[in-house]
């Protein structure tokens, strides 16, 4: 999965590069940092306290509700302060870009791949990784032409990170019966 992710972003940063200038191409590539430190901060620590958790606790549902709402806090947080320190002219990005780098570090945060790791079942995750990828792949490929597109590449990152996380829920929701 983690293979699949990379190279799609490999893939993709070449044809990007080919189609903007070189002021939006750093743009794209600030916000695809800012997106990825996101994801890092969002994860920091918790897949590892409900894997150890896990085993001894009696209700996973409540488990699982808790790491997903603190993501969504922390999503929102992390949000708010890349939004600030763009309004503050800290960071150097369109307006379009706010609502697009939200979609990603929303969606990206919430994938749940780290249930399926923890019941050791990861495989479930490949196929809906590959076409949410393939999606952001294409989205690039069809609808980039100019810099003044440079924002599609945010809004296919987000298309392909919804496409996985809607596809993991949904599978956590009728293949292991936990609720939300």
């Amino acid at each position: 999965i983690i293979i699949i992710n990379q190279l799609s972003i490999l893939i993709a940063l070449p044809i990007i590069a080919s189609k903007v200038d070189f002021y939006s191409f750093g743009q794209i590539s600030i916000a695809f940092t800012l997106i990825q430190a996101s994801w890092i901060i969002s994860d920091w620590g918790m897949t590892n306290y409900i894997i150890e958790n896990w085993s001894i606790t009696k209700n996973k549902n409540n488990l699982c509700c808790a790491l997903i709402y603190s993501r969504i806090a922390i999503s929102f947080l992390i949000f708010l302060l890349y939004f600030g320190m763009i309004f503050l002219n800290l960071i150097d990005l369109p307006n379009n870009f706010k609502l697009w780098i939200f979609l990603s570090i929303f969606m990206g945060a919430l994938t749940p791949i780290w249930f399926f790791q923890l019941l050791k079942k990861s495989q479930s995750m490949i196929i809906p990784t590959i076409i949410g990828r393939l999606i952001f792949l294409l989205i690039v490929i069809l609808f980039i032409e100019n810099s003044s597109d440079a924002y599609i590449a945010l809004i296919a990152q987000g298309a392909g990170l919804s496409v996985v996380t809607i596809a993991g829920f949904y599978l956590i929701k009728t293949k292991h019966n936990l609720t939300f």
